[in-house]
């Protein structure tokens, strides 16, 4: 037999690892590269370059084997992970609030399993602000690559037994239909698309068949050198033009993996410049800790945000990465080396033994963390009592059964027999999140509330967001609830919505939301607001003349974090529950714009502009998040059940006018 094949080290390779992990560090920190997260799809050709490489040079030489080849892998991935998940579960255990430690647990058990990008695209997407609780959120993408170990060598085996050639036409193959699977998914699924193996599978295939193409010729050094400038280019201009609302991966990942193949293979016979810029020592060393300061950097972030409440400053984040890259080097050298050299678990059977148990550990704890809801008991009764409340009308989406059955659901006075007057609400989970206090004025003053509400629905007639022609749902939503406005005799309506988020876009600028209709698919703030103003004032004129009355409520203040986990976080620390409240100067000057466009919606018409700010604010000048040791809101935006009720004095006046009608 054959002596053991090995590959010649690249130092180009270990530079190209830097290009790709500081993106994604100063991405997640907030610190520039919009589009650093591209750098995971940088690491995802270089490894299937790698791996690929290494197994049909050991198929050629007759001395792959299976057991070798997952020593290996676990040799190199496993130590640093297991490192870093088990300080994350010290540092949860100690500061994480129990609907939060929760759900670490969860993730602690898919970690092991192979299957962390199953779970986060079940629980939240990427970019969310959700994700910020989730400290093992970026343990997404090595779960991905190890289901590209789990099936690719034998694929790879398989197909180049009967040939390279052979096996260079079906990985291609494979590698068009996964990038138009990825395409598609990515317009019609974009968080399946992003997780999932499936959209990913041609970005490691195309490292592959790059192992299998011959050397790039050492009598071409000029091509070679544009080829590799070329590829860093592209690499960069994804890195610095891309953004989260960019739809990702699709087409757009063709612009750094094709980068990346392009470096690669620019310097697979003899470096070029480019490649000897990417030796340079200080990308070399990060290049070398890249595997380990990914896993620290994003729970280094997590819990200093978790710590400070607030959203850090640039110095705190630059303070983060600092340290990261310490503990990166420390658990480089200090874990991920000895063993990898086994100078420590040095027989195959030690590694895999220790491995089984961490993991069966990770599994074991994970479940009883579950189990056991988070440990409430690790926090007094003063904490605990900032536990999210459980909304009563979260499933009271009452479009979906409007589209379906032509009824809605309804709160306050029963419509069995005739009530004193009749209100439709109308809109998204703000509108949800108020139906407690009209479900109260409504029983107290014989009214009956029909609830046209659906998550992430504008209630503006003939208009949709942005992203609904991309999710298969049915635009102009608004069609069945006219209809029953006019069917049931409704005369008094009322708007709530999130109307920020359809105007200006989501959280760091997520423009999918943005008002469209038939006419315009808004691509900015200054479409969807034409967008707005130009139906939402024919829909009032309309409805005047059919003897309706618009209420329009404007948007409550958006907080910096989630508040029932912050209050519990700060009560757990006796800090003042109030620090993080908005200044009410910040919040005027934020919705400045906002206000106004809804002033230039109904300012020719009789529709009321109903204000909820006021109504929060104290003597301090902030917008509170807590009151009489109740906390007003369900998360960042939403107002709690308690919340809801602060603004019993703007919505009585209301329930009033439609008693008076009846």
């Amino acid at each position: 037999m054959s002596q053991k094949a090995s590959l010649s080290y690249r130092p180009d390779i270990d530079g190209l690892r830097a290009v790709a992990v500081l993106p994604v560090l100063l991405f997640h920190a907030g610190l520039g590269c919009s589009g650093g997260f591209v750098g995971v799809d940088v690491f995802f050709v270089i490894s299937g370059f790698l791996i690929g490489s290494l197994i049909i040079k050991e198929s050629d030489s007759g001395t792959f084997r299976y057991l070798n080849f997952w020593e290996r892998r676990i040799r190199r991935l496993f130590p640093a992970m297991a490192l870093v998940v088990l300080t994350t579960l010290a540092a949860s255990a100690i500061w994480m609030v129990p609907e939060h430690f929760k759900s670490f647990g969860q993730s602690l058990i898919a970690q092991p399993l192979l299957i962390s990008n199953f779970y986060f695209w079940r629980q939240t997407g990427y970019f969310e602000t959700a994700s910020e609780f989730q400290p093992l959120l970026h343990t997404w993408s090595l779960a991905v690559e190890e289901q590209f170990y789990l099936v690719f060598p034998p694929l790879i085996l398989f197909l180049t037994r009967r040939g390279k050639g052979f096996a260079f036409k079906g990985l291609l193959a494979l590698s068009i239909v996964s990038l138009a699977w990825s395409i598609y998914g990515t317009r019609y699924y974009p968080s399946f698309s992003f997780f999932l193996i499936a959209s990913r599978i041609w970005e490691l295939a195309l490292g592959v068949l790059l192992a299998l193409l011959p050397a790039a010729k050492s009598k071409s050094p000029l091509r070679n050198e544009i080829l590799a400038w070329v590829g860093l280019s592209m690499i960069l201009l994804a890195v610095f033009s891309f953004s989260i609302n960019t739809p990702f991966p699709g087409s757009a990942a063709l612009i750094p993996c094709l980068g990346t193949a392009l470096v690669i293979y620019g310097n697979s016979n003899n470096t070029t410049n480019c490649g000897k810029l990417l030796s340079l020592k200080p990308l070399l060393f990060i290049g070398k800790i890249s595997y380990p300061l990914y896993l620290w950097h994003w729970p280094v972030i997590v819990f200093l945000k978790y710590v400070f409440v607030i959203d850090l400053t640039p110095m705190q984040m630059t303070g983060a990465l600092g340290f990261s890259v310490v503990l990166a080097w420390v658990s480089w050298k200090y874990i991920e080396n000895p063993i990898r050299s086994k100078q420590r678990l040095a027989t195959r059977n030690s590694l895999f033994v220790a491995a089984a148990v961490v993991s069966a550990l990770m599994i074991g704890v994970g479940a009883y963390i579950y189990r056991k809801d988070g440990f409430p008991n690790r926090f007094s009764p003063d904490v605990l009592k900032f536990a999210p409340e459980a909304h009563p009308y979260n499933e009271l989406s009452g479009l979906p059964e409007l589209i379906e059955a032509g009824t809605l659901p309804a709160v306050g006075a029963s419509d069995e027999a005739e009530p004193a007057g009749k209100i439709l609400v109308w809109g998204d989970s703000h509108a949800m999140a108020m139906l407690p206090i009209l479900d109260d004025l409504g029983k107290e003053l014989g009214v009956t509330v029909y609830a046209a509400t659906k998550p992430g629905s504008p209630p503006v007639p003939h208009t949709f967001r942005r992203r609904e022609d991309n999710e298969h749902r049915p635009p102009h939503l608004g069609k069945p609830v006219l209809r029953f406005i006019r069917e049931n005799d409704i005369k008094e309506v009322l708007l709530i919505a999130r109307w920020s988020i359809y105007l200006f876009g989501g959280d760091s600028g997520d423009l999918r939301y943005l008002l469209s209709d038939s006419e315009t698919r808004s691509s900015n703030a200054g479409q969807a607001r034409k967008v707005f103003v130009k139906n939402l004032k024919q829909a009032i004129s309309d409805w005047e003349e059919q003897g309706v009355k618009v209420w329009v409520m404007k948007d409550v203040v958006t907080q910096i974090t989630d508040v029932p986990s912050a209050l519990a976080q700060l009560a757990s620390r006796g800090r003042d529950l109030n620090s993080f409240a908005r200044r009410a100067s910040e919040v005027e000057a934020e919705n400045a714009e906002i206000n106004q466009i809804i002033h230039e919606a109904t300012e020719e018409s009789s529709a009321k502009v109903i204000d909820p700010l006021p109504l929060f604010l104290d003597k301090s000048g902030k917008y509170l998040v807590v009151k009489d040791g109740h906390t007003l809101y369900g998360d960042r935006h939403h107002l709690s059940p308690y919340g809801s009720r602060i603004l019993r004095p703007i919505m009585e006046p209301i329930f009033k006018e439609a008693c008076t009608v009846r």
